[in-house]
């Protein structure tokens, strides 16, 4: 318990309520709830006047004015215990489970700020406070993001609310037929990635939630579409320092990300084809190759779409000696002509351009931008010595950052419009998947059956193939 707090704390009979804190049997009983609630109630001795949600408030507020008087800022994280918060607002625990259900924003003068559960409640554990939900976190309200980075050093761009809920993953399998097969599946996602990050942000267990109703409804036969993404290369040119540079894509064949991990891929289609019939598409983005609002080409048309043409062969012919499951469908497309098939009236260039609209009115757009500008810098003077000024950049690299949110546009129309689950096979940092999804309004579901070592391995072995050109 932190000093902050204690001065208040010990107004309570310290020895009956550590019991009850520790006490772990106690705590997993949901009917001493009441005991829990009552023994608070009795020690302090409180006017029961005011109601519990503004009493929760009025002691976060407490607390936000004594972190900005001795820290002197506004913009550093606080934190307190769910226990501590009972403590000091005589409110139960379940009573400020059930309020805080969604975070709560607070106002303190003229600033906003949120406070939300660091972690998730859930399932027969959902009382053990301590463990599984010990801080309730407090942040100005533009910071409230969630902080799971993934692998890229990127923040994170859509706001995750984290929902309280009785429903597990495991609750949501075991009302299948097929439930130990799903679990076996569901698990071996878990135990490949071995992070916390198995699941783009998978803190927020209704992400979990997701994953485990996509492997029922695929064990179901409803239609769910698995796909991978395969990078092409660019080389890059600057005749003038601070402009905008040329390029030259190229099928980036010998440095293959799903070629490189094609047993990989298997595994994942073995692990799959236990439950049904898996789609798995790998999808080589012309969406890279042909965006003249993105990228100063040095290339025609026609040479391009040669390139991409070539692309698609290289890798399919690369999984030629794969021997995938014999119900395991594997195909290697375009992403325009996966576009095409799937929503025939809208051109793939079409998305690049709505998501670039959904990433401007954001809003977080602010932060976006700032991160975007950032990565740009990094990526280009630091893996090719090219200095482009930030106004440039900032105009081009919303611009790059749409082209994957515009792929989550498409993949939430499919869902909503025509019932296809996608679920996105990750194998690379989280820029790309972490705009797809906040394109997708939350509806994409991105697992990474790959560790994060494996992942930077890769990258080491890219840039090895690179320097042989």
């Amino acid at each position: 318990m932190s000093e902050i707090f204690r001065a208040d704390i010990q107004k309570v009979r310290r020895d009956t309520l550590a019991n009850i804190i520790e006490d772990e049997s106690f705590c997993q009983s949901p009917q001493n709830e009441l005991i829990w609630s009552s023994q608070i109630k009795n020690r302090l001795n409180v006017n029961g006047e005011i109601d519990p949600e503004t009493r929760v408030r009025l002691e976060i507020q407490k607390i936000i004015s004594y972190w900005i008087e001795n820290n002197q800022t506004s913009n550093t994280p606080s934190a307190i215990s769910i226990i501590e918060l009972s403590l000091r607002s005589v409110v139960g625990v379940k009573k400020i489970l059930s309020l805080m259900e969604k975070p709560l924003e607070i106002t303190n003068g003229d600033d906003k700020y949120i406070a939300y559960f660091d972690k998730v409640i859930s399932g027969s554990n959902r009382l053990r406070y301590e463990r599984q939900a010990s801080k309730i976190l407090i942040v100005p309200s533009e910071q409230y993001v969630d902080d799971e980075l993934g692998i890229d050093v990127m923040e994170e761009l859509t706001p995750q609310l984290f929902t309280n809920t009785l429903q597990t993953p495991e609750d949501i399998i075991d009302q299948s037929p097929k439930s130990q097969e799903i679990n076996e599946v569901f698990q071996w996602f878990k135990r490949t990635n071995g992070t916390k990050n198995w699941i783009l942000y998978s803190k927020n267990i209704t992400e979990q939630i997701k994953f485990a109703k996509l492997l029922v409804d695929f064990s179901e036969g409803k239609p769910v579409e698995f796909v991978i993404w395969n990078c092409i290369g660019f080389d890059w040119f600057q005749d003038i320092e601070n402009k905008f540079p040329t390029c030259k894509i190229n099928s980036n064949r010998d440095a293959s990300i799903t070629l490189y991990f094609k047993e990989r891929i298997n595994e994942v289609a073995k692990q799959l084809s236990k439950l049904g019939s898996p789609r798995i598409t790998v999808l080589l983005p012309t969406n890279e190759a042909f965006d003249d609002r993105v990228w100063n080409y040095n290339q025609e048309r026609q040479d391009r779409e040669q390139i991409m043409d070539d692309a698609v062969l290289a890798v399919q012919k690369g999984f030629e000696d794969v021997d995938f499951p014999q119900n395991c469908f594997f195909k290697v497309m375009r992403w325009d002509e996966y576009v095409s098939l799937k929503t025939p009236e809208t051109a793939a260039e079409e998305y690049s351009e709505l998501g670039e609209q959904k990433l401007r009115k954001s809003p977080i757009f602010t932060k976006i931008l700032k991160e975007a500008v950032r990565s740009g810098n990094s990526y280009f003077t630091d893996r090719f010595g090219i200095k482009i000024s930030n106004e440039i950049l900032s105009e081009r690299q919303i611009r790059y950052y749409g082209v994957y949110a515009g792929e989550g546009v498409f993949f939430n129309r499919l869902q909503n419009e025509l019932n296809i689950t996608t679920c996105l096979i990750n194998l690379e940092e989280a820029r790309v998947p972490q705009n797809e999804y906040l394109g997708s309004d939350g509806s994409l579901c991105v697992v990474t059956p790959a560790q994060t070592s494996e992942i930077n391995q890769f990258y080491a072995w890219e840039k090895k193939q690179l320097n042989k050109r």
